[in-house]
């Protein structure tokens, strides 16, 4: 099992971009951001450890391999919106967490290598966070 680290973003710029209500979703999910944060890491950590997910090897082209994983994430951007979501009038966010990999096989550098875009909605009439999806993408 593969445990992921949220680090700092340090000089690389973290951005807030707002949809349709989104000033109005930044300022619901700034009272949980917390419980926010320990969604996406959750989230995060489920992905790379799912078999049919990620992959041990890259044979065949598959991706993401998690032995190219360097065990840290950090968060680079969040978007924010409101929508009926499921039937149910919601806020969301979307935030991007950046995963590191090494750049080569053993080596102890690292670049930015899996991108995941978890998706946290904050419902209206209850404001508990819950974790909607997960995508992925190479990055």
């Amino acid at each position: 099992m593969i445990h992921m680290r949220r680090i700092s973003a340090g000089s690389r710029p973290v951005t807030n971009e707002f949809e349709k209500g989104g000033e109005d979703a930044l300022r619901a999910f700034s009272g949980v951001i917390d419980p926010v944060m320990q969604l996406v890491h959750d989230a995060v950590e489920d992905y790379v450890n799912d078999d049919s997910l990620t992959f041990d090897s890259s044979e065949n082209y598959q991706f993401p391999v998690r032995s190219r994983l360097a065990g840290e994430y950090y968060i680079g951007e969040f978007i924010y919106g409101k929508d009926l979501i499921e039937g149910r009038d919601v806020y969301w966010c979307s935030v991007m967490a950046r995963c590191t990999g090494q750049t080569l096989p053993g080596s102890a550098e690292t670049s930015d290598y899996l991108g995941l875009d978890v998706v946290i909605t904050l419902p209206l009439d209850d404001a508990v966070p819950r974790f909607y999806t997960v995508d992925s993408s190479a990055i």
